[in-house]
This record gives structure tokens, sequence and C-alpha cells, in this order.
């Protein structure tokens, strides 16, 4: 663990989160209004920016402005499905302008509990379709962090399910891909992790289901299916709950005779790549934009 990774996981056991605080919290924080965080300069500078409303959702395409590769990237963040895009994305999405020249499409999904997985899903019908078509002959990339890890990968089973395209590679950081908590790994991890709590992200993960049992693979993907998916990269650190499910991911997805990388990073916590500034994060980047520079995989 690095020394600025140690320091921030120190501040953050005095600083408690929506979901470290319970269910009470989580009804608390969907009760607010809630906006995703105004882009930075450094994304303006950066990309060209070109803004859509799709099924009554904002979807960002950033395009850089210096030498873009064609590939394609689809960027989905985190928040446990109740909280808006944070400035924290907006560094990581910057970093992937900056190193791999690839371009960002930013679907600003409806948040529970007024939105549900299955409206997630009829928006990223329209806009992987556009991803396709603006990548022709290029690659495509999907990206989550966190929540966004588990639509990520939903998104990736889909496509094989339904005969799409799938994408050439799928990335998770920090990916929450059983929404039950049920992983018999998680209790010895919870005083480990200042982020997250059980009892908040089943909450959230509950508002987010709507119909669904959480157990159901298109909430809980760790369930669904894992053969036939493109290569799978995982970034994950110790002091987090989502660690142990994480593991068993890489197994099934091993066990399905699949194509996947776990990198482990010791003592970083739940979505690290989004403290920049980190030695873990930087890390972590390096290998997630030289995959998104068109290489077959992280050198």
């Amino acid at each position: 663990m690095s020394f600025l990774m140690a320091l921030i996981r120190i501040v953050l056991v005095f600083i408690p989160t929506t979901f470290t605080d319970g269910p009470r919290a989580v009804f608390r924080a969907v009760g607010r209004p809630r906006r995703a965080a105004s882009m930075t300069r450094s994304v303006r500078r950066l990309a060209h920016v070109h803004e859509d409303l799709v099924n009554g959702q904002r979807v960002i395409r950033l395009t850089p402005k210096s030498h873009p590769s064609g590939h394609q990237v689809m960027y989905l963040h985190g928040g446990g499905f109740i909280a808006a895009l944070s400035i924290a994305h907006w560094w990581v999405i910057a970093s992937i302008l900056r190193n791999s020249r690839a371009t960002v499409t930013v679907p600003l999904y409806g948040l529970a509990p007024e939105n549900t997985v299955d409206d997630a899903y009829h928006l990223l019908d329209a806009v992987y379709s556009s991803i396709i078509r603006l990548a022709d002959k290029k690659r495509v990339f999907l990206m989550g962090d966190s929540a966004g890890g588990s639509l990520a990968l939903g998104w990736a089973q889909h496509c094989r399910d339904e005969g799409l395209r799938c994408p050439d590679a799928v990335v998770l950081v920090s990916p929450w891909v059983d929404i039950t908590m049920s992983n018999p790994g998680i209790p010895p991890v919870v005083k480990k992790d200042p982020m997250l709590g059980v009892s908040g992200l089943i909450a959230a993960g509950q508002l987010w289901a709507g119909s669904y049992d959480l157990s159901d693979a298109r909430v809980s993907v760790l369930s669904g299916r894992m053969y036939d998916l493109p290569p799978v990269y995982i970034y994950q650190g110790t002091h987090d709950l989502l660690y142990p499910d994480s593991m068993s991911l890489a197994q099934k997805i091993t066990d399905a005779r699949g194509s996947v990388e776990l990198r482990i990073y010791p003592g970083a916590i739940h979505d690290f790549v989004c403290a920049t500034m980190t030695a873990e994060a930087r890390s972590a980047m390096r290998r997630i934009n030289t995959l998104f520079a068109g290489n077959s995989e992280p050198v």
C-alpha cells in the first residue's frame, strides 16, 4: 500500500458515507437532488464534446482533439446506482483521453429508485448501437467502475446472448457484481473498507432491481453465464468489500474457459483508480490506457 493510499484510507475512516451509514442514509440520499458533476477543464481541453439526449438521459461523447485513434470506449460510472457521476470519474476519463486517444462515450444512466436496471438496458441499446457504427473496424471497449462494472459485464453478457457485436474487451474496476452481498468472504473485509457497508449496498441494490429478485442475473451479474465473453480485465483493491466477489468472478470466467486478468492491489480501497494521484491508480490506468490505445492486451 502506498503512503498516499494509506493516508486516504485513514481520512475516509472518519468520514461516514451513504453506504457505511446503512439503509436510512441510502433513503435520505435518494430523496435529495442528484446531478452529475460538471465536466472538468482538463476534459474540455482534451476533447471535442458532443452531447445528446437519449431516452431522456444525457449521453456525452468525448473525442480527443489530438490524434484520435478511432477506438471507442463506453464508460459506465459507479455510485451504487443511486449517485451521479462525480468529479473523480472525470479525472479517470481525462486520463483515458490523454493517454489512449480513444473516444469515450459516457451515458448518464437514470438513477434508482426513479429508474431501474431495465431502464439502463433500454438506454444502452441505443447508445451501444451508435458506438458500433462510429467504430466501424476500430476496437470497442466497455469500462465500468463499481456499480458501472455491473452494467458493463451485464451488457457484455447481453451482447453475447442477443448476437450483437461484442466489445473487444471489458475493463472492470472494483466491480459490484453480486448485489446480494452473500459471499462468505465479505465479513472479514468489513473493517478494512472505509467506504462501503453491506446493509447500505443491499438497500441501494433493492431500489435498482425493481421487480427482479436480487439474485437475478441481470441484477447480480456474477450469477450470469460466463462462457464466450470477450477478455475481461479486473482491477481490485484488497480493502474493499467487493474484493471477494472479484475473486469469485475471475474464477467463474476461468472455469468457463474464458480470458480474464485479475490484478490485485494490496491495501487499495474501493474504486481506487479514482484516487488518480496514488501509485496504485497510476499503475492501473497505465495498463488500462495501453489496452484502450489498441494493443491486444496490457503490457
